[in-house]
């Protein structure tokens, strides 16, 4: 029997098997970690209960009339709604190339039948802790998202023209009034490699010293050759590409 001392799971789990005995077996031995269950007896039930019940995990018959695992899972990984759900193969054949072929339509594994219980819970505790912390990566993925779009939202309504310029001299942001002040296009800030944006004053040439941070008085030359005072604040920054400097311009009106 499972082991019951191990804190419950919760969550919902989706058995899809055309032997009716093996779903009520699976059910029974689910419910015992906490998970409720939902059943389907084919690969087109499985869809159908995947998008009304958006369960945690589906346990799936690989072979089974109507529609096989293999067609479900396929579909299932095809969904954009759905194709984050583990799945995890039932099935009495262990040969190789089903083995491979399942892996390459996205399941997360196998569990060759007869199963002991003890396995088959293993498997799904470790599926749903792995799942659990996907889950919570992505929802924190979206909420950086949501911040970084309304920041960005709030910079290009500011009236102060601003640039951001990473360690190599590229540019890696900037507000429609930097553009307007600057004079260069989004294209060409973006292709440049410090070649573009010209920096003069006392210490000019140590803002690329990437151990130190400075903030200074400095004048940037524009597109049309003019020179526009800024203030430049220069900080040690780890960015997509690794550590380095950024350049932050504010340019004076």
């Amino acid at each position: 029997m499972p082991d019951t001392a191990v804190p419950p799971e919760r969550g919902t789990i989706l058995v899809a098997d055309d032997e009716p005995n093996i779903v009520t077996l699976l059910t029974g031995w689910i419910e015992t970690i906490g998970c409720a269950v939902v059943p389907a007896s084919n690969g087109e039930e499985a869809i159908e209960q995947a998008r009304k019940h958006r369960p945690d995990v589906i346990l799936m018959d690989a072979m089974m009339p109507r529609m096989s695992g293999f067609e479900a899972c396929a579909q299932i990984k095809k969904d954009p709604e759905l194709k984050d759900i583990p799945i995890l193969f039932l099935t009495v054949r262990n040969e190789i190339q089903d083995v491979v072929h399942g892996l390459e339509l996205g399941a997360h594994g196998y569990i060759i039948k007869p199963f002991k219980p003890q396995e088959l819970l293993a498997r799904l505790r470790s599926v749903l802790r792995i799942k659990r912390l996907q889950d919570g990566l992505r929802c924190r993925t979206r909420e950086l998202q949501r911040e970084w779009d309304w920041t960005r939202t709030v910079l290009q309504q500011l009236p102060v023209p601003v640039l951001v310029l990473d360690g190599q001299g590229r540019a890696v942001y900037w507000n429609c009034a930097g553009i307007e002040a600057i004079g260069y296009s989004p294209a060409e800030l973006a292709d440049s490699r410090g070649e573009v944006l010209s920096i003069r004053g006392e210490g000019a040439g140590d803002l690329w010293d990437s151990g130190t941070s400075r903030d200074g008085r400095f004048e940037v030359r524009t597109r049309n050759g003019s020179w526009l005072p800024a203030r430049i604040l220069a900080r040690p920054l780890d960015g997509p590409e690794g550590g380095g400097k950024s350049l932050v311009f504010v340019l004076d009106q």
